[in-house]
């Protein structure tokens, strides 16, 4: 598959299936906290946090960063940054 043109990284190739819920499901706050997006797939969960401050997210169940390589519940995802999350 061709790959977008821009800055690619790996990661993004993630496994995540595909995306739970219809359009309204789209960049959904987190726990309505400003500035923390969530996203669920039928494989884990894209988050991204542009709040100002690191952030602590809780997943329904255990799944391993795809950058980080940390497999928990509970996540810190860094200001200005995202994770995938694979189940």
């Amino acid at each position: 598959m061709p790959k977008p043109e821009g800055i690619w990284y790996d990661f993004f190739d993630a496994p995540l299936g595909r995306p739970v819920g219809g359009d309204e499901t789209k960049g959904q706050l987190y726990r309505d906290r400003n500035g923390l997006f969530i996203r669920e797939f039928t494989n884990g969960w894209a988050v991204y946090n542009r709040s100002g401050k690191a952030q602590q997210i809780q997943l329904p169940m255990q799944a391993t960063g795809v950058a980080s390589r940390i497999t928990s519940t509970s996540h810190l995802v860094p200001d200005l940054d995202g994770e995938i999350f694979v189940k």
